[in-house]
C-alpha cells in the first residue's frame, strides 16, 4: 500500500510560522510504507511536503536499512528533520501512545528535539545533531559526567503522573512491561522453561520490591547509540581532578572500525574497536560529603538522549544498572562493565555526578551508599530483561543478528547475579 494522500485542505498549506511555533500535526492516515527502499524514500519526501506546505526538494538518507523502525534524515530549505517509520508488529513490545507523549514532555522540558508531525505509524521530530558514542567511551570521564547529569534531569523532571493523565490506556511500569514479555518468550532459547522464568519473574518482583527505593521515569534503553555527544568533543583528555581512575586507549593503541547492526534498531553502526594498554588506575576518590545545594557547579550537560520506545517509569536503580550493563556493548565484553561497589573508580565517579545533579534539581538530600546498595539490587534485573526480549526476537526479528546467543549472554548475567548475590 502507497502512502495515502486524501488530506483536508487546510492540512496543506502549512506556513514557516507554524514550522516554528509548538504545534504538532497529526495525520493517521498517513503510512510511510517500509517495503523497499526507495518506496520508504518516496514516501517520507511527500509526507515532509505535507507538512511543511512547500514543494522545494526534500533530501533523503536512509538512516537504517532494516524494516523495523526505519529512520529516514530529510531536509528541505535548510530545515532537518528524522522521520521515524514504526515497523510491523512492534506494538506488541512497545507502547506507541506512551512513547509519544514521552517525547512530547521530553521536549517541553527541553530534553528532546520539536515533533513535527505524528502520523499513522511513526514519528517527525527535528534532527539532532552529533554522533553516538562507542560503549568503550561510556566510562570516559567526560561522557560519564554529561550523561549522569542528563540521566538526573530525566528523573527528576519527568512526571509519570502527567503522560499517565493522557493516555489512553494504563500507564504500565517496569514489571508490567516484563510481564508481557515473559507471556511472549518461547520456548528452548533460554536456558530455563517458560515456567521457570515465570517464577523468577514473581521472585523477582518481590524480592527488589525491599530496594526499589526512588521511583523514576526511565529511558531503560541507554546504551551507546542512544546517547548523542557533539561532533567536535574531544575525549583524549580528562580536565577533571575528580575522576583519575577513567580508562582511555593509551596514544599507541591501534584502532579499527566495523560496522555492526543494532539489534534494537535495525540500523547499521560504526563501532571503533581500541586494543593497547589501559591509563593507570590511581588510587580510589575518598567518599565525599555532598556539599549543600547552593555550591553545586553549573548542571549544563552536552549529551542528549534519543529513541524513547522503552521509557517506563521504574525504579532508578534498574535505568542506571541497565546503562552500566551497556557498557558491554553488543559483544557482551563482560570486563568493561563496572562492579556495583562504592570501591569502584567509574561507578563511583558517575554515580556522584548523578547525586549531585539530582539533589540540586529536586532540593533534597541524596546518599550514595543508599543508591550503590539499590544497585547491588537491582544488577542482575538488566539481563533478565534484556535475556527475555532478546529470547522473543530471536524467533521473530528479520534482522541479521544472533539474538539466541545475545539472549543467552544476557540472561546469565542475571544467573551469575542471583548465584553470587544469594549463594545458590
Amino acid at each position: 500500500m502507497q502512502i495515502q494522500t486524501q488530506i483536508s485542505p487546510s492540512r496543506t498549506t502549512l506556513s514557516s510560522a507554524w514550522i516554528s511555533n509548538s504545534l504538532m500535526l497529526t495525520l493517521p492516515e498517513w503510512y510511510v510504507e517500509l517495503d523497499t527502499k526507495e518506496i520508504a524514500v518516496d514516501n517520507v519526501v511527500k509526507l515532509v511536503k505535507q507538512v511543511t506546505g512547500k514543494d522545494s526538494d526534500v533530501k533523503v538518507i536512509d538512516l537504517r536499512g532494516g524494516i523495523t523502525n526505519r529512520l529516514l534524515k530529510a531536509e528541505q530549505d535548510g530545515l532537518k528533520l528524522l522521520v521515524r517509520a514504526f515497523g510491523r508488529g512492534t506494538d506488541t513490545f512497545i507502547d506507541r501512545e506512551r512513547e509519544f507523549l514521552v517525547h512530547q514532555q521530553l521536549y517541553d522540558l527541553g530534553l528532546a528535539s520539536k515533533l513535527y508531525c505524528k502520523f499513522g505509524n511513526g514519528l517527525m521530530y527535528g534532527y539532532v545533531p552529533g554522533r553516538t558514542t562507542q560503549p568503550f567511551e561510556l566510562s570516559n570521564e567526560k561522557v560519564m559526567i554529561n550523561v549522569a547529569r542528563r540521566l538526573a534531569q530525566w528523573h527528576a523532571s519527568l512526571k509519570p503522573e502527567t503522560i499517565a493523565s493522557q493516555m489512553t490506556n494504563d500507564i504500565g511500569d517496569l514489571w508490567t512491561v516484563l510481564d508481557k514479555w515473559v507471556e511472549l518468550c518461547p520456548e528452548g532459547v533460554l536456558p530455563m522453561t517458560k515456567q521457570e522464568i515465570r517464577t523468577e519473574y514473581k521472585w523477582l518482583k518481590k524480592e527488589l520490591a525491599v530496594y526499589a527505593g526512588r521511583n523514576v521515569f526511565g529511558h531503560c534503553d541507554l546504551l551507546s547509540a542512544n546517547i548523542l555527544i557533539p561532533q567536535d568533543t574531544d575525549l583524549t583528555e580528562n580536565s577533571s581532578d575528580n575522576a583519575k581512575s577513567i580508562q582511555v586507549p593509551r596514544s599507541e593503541s591501534t584502532s579499527s572500525i566495523r560496522s555492526q547492526t543494532d539489534p534494537r534498531t535495525g540500523s547499521s553502526i560504526q563501532l571503533l574497536s581500541c586494543s593497547g594498554s589501559p591509563v593507570d588506575v590511581l588510587d580510589i576518590l575518598p567518599v565525599p560529603k555532598l556539599t549543600p545545594v547552593s555550591y553545586f557547579e553549573d548542571l549544563k550537560s552536552d549529551a542528549s538522549f534519543i529513541d524513547f520506545e522503552y521509557a517506563v517509569p521504574c525504579p532508578r536503580a534498574f535505568d542506571i544498572a541497565n546503562h552500566f550493563q551497556e557498557w558491554q556493548g553488543y559483544d557482551c565484553i563482560k570486563a568493561d562493565v563496572p562492579t556495583p561497589s562504592l570501591s569502584d573508580h567509574n561507578l563511583f565517579f558517575w554515580c556522584t555526578e548523578y547525586l549531585k545533579a539530582f539533589a540540586k534539581l529536586t532540593q533534597s538530600p541524596q546518599d550514595i551508599n543508599e543508591l550503590v546498595t539499590e544497585l547491588q539490587a537491582f544488577w542482575g534485573l538488566p539481563g533478565f530483561y534484556w535475556g527475555i526480549w532478546s529470547a522473543i526476537q530471536s524467533k521473530s526479528s528479520q534482522i541479521d543478528f544472533e539474538y539466541a546467543d545475545y539472549a543467552t549472554s544476557r540472561f546469565q548475567e542475571y544467573i551469575d547475579w542471583k548465584k553470587n548475590r544469594y549463594n545458590e
